[in-house]
């Protein structure tokens, strides 16, 4: 996503990443791999969440752009579970 709050947000938790496996114990090396690896996963899934509000917009009825949308959000919620959180309140990619 061409959106500098996003960038500035992956950078933020790259660094934080980096600390975090440092701090228990893990080699630079090996901390800039894995920090590589997770940041490639949330690359894929903000890709895939891009590609899943395109088909919501282009969508022409009301009823396939809220089916669109039930699985955009069950889309955020296995994104969100897969890095130990939990979706609270709106998307922060549609606002919904």
């Amino acid at each position: 996503m061409n959106k500098p709050e996003i960038t500035a947000l992956a950078s933020e938790v790259r660094q934080r990443l980096e600390r975090v496996s440092v701090a228990l114990g893990g080699s630079e090396e090996a901390t800039i791999a894995q920090t590589d690896e997770t940041m490639a996963k949330m690359k894929v899934d903000t890709q895939q969440m891009q590609a899943s509000m395109e088909k919501i917009h282009r969508a022409q009825d009301p009823q396939e752009q809220q089916r669109l949308m039930r699985e955009h959000m069950q889309q955020m919620r296995e994104t969100m579970r897969s890095m130990g959180g939990e979706m609270h309140g709106k998307c922060m990619c549609c606002g919904h």
